[in-house]
Order: structure tokens, then C-alpha cells, then sequence
């Protein structure tokens, strides 16, 4: 999964690039909300979900700890930020696929 995020983050910085000109068009904004909504979803998986994924390699199956949801919910309420945040990009990124591309703004 780092190498689709990566491409996915260097595609939008890439757009953007080619798209500077026109900065105040719907392309160039959707594609920048959609790469703002990765860079999101980066920074929250890396902040809660990679140290709680950590933690749960140092967990027996045979004995969970004692307060098991209390240290997973974090995890439960982040992976559905994510989600939603996910959905959103790609709700631009589909928009700005579908629409005609024009040299106007707005």
C-alpha cells in the first residue's frame, strides 16, 4: 500500500503542477482537495492506526489485553475518518474526470 500512496500523492503534486496556471479552475481545485484528502489519510494512519497495528503485534490471542476496545477504539474512530476523508477525494477526482476541461474558470 506505500507505493499506491506514493504514486497517488505524486500524481496529485504532479497535476497540480501542470495545472498552476489555471489555479482558479474546477480541475486544479478538485484535484487539490483530493490530493489534501490523501496527505490526510496519510498523516492519520501514521499518527493512530500504525501504532496501534504496533501494539496489536504485541498482543497473545490467547490473552487479550484486559481493556482490548478501550485501546482499539482509537483505531475503530480513525479508520472511519479515513474513510469518509477517502470518499471525498475521490468523489473530486471522479467529478473533475467527468466534467469537460475548459481554459475558464469557476
Amino acid at each position: 500500500m506505500p507505493v499506491l500512496i506514493i504514486v497517488s500523492l505524486l500524481s496529485g503534486a504532479i497535476t497540480l503542477v501542470l495545472l498552476r496556471r489555471d489555479y482558479k479552475s474546477r480541475q486544479f481545485i478538485f484535484t487539490a482537495i483530493a490530493t489534501l484528502c490523501v496527505l490526510a489519510v496519510v498523516v492519520m494512519t501514521r499518527l493512530v492506526n500504525v501504532p496501534v497495528n504496533e501494539a496489536l503485534m504485541t498482543w497473545r490471542v490467547a490473552a487479550p489485553p484486559q481493556n482490548l476496545m478501550e485501546l482499539w477504539a482509537p483505531w475503530e474512530r480513525v479508520h472511519t475518518i479515513r474513510t469518509v476523508v477517502s470518499m471525498i477525494g475521490f468523489v473530486c477526482l471522479a467529478f473533475v474526470a467527468t466534467t469537460r476541461h475548459s481554459n475558464t474558470t469557476g
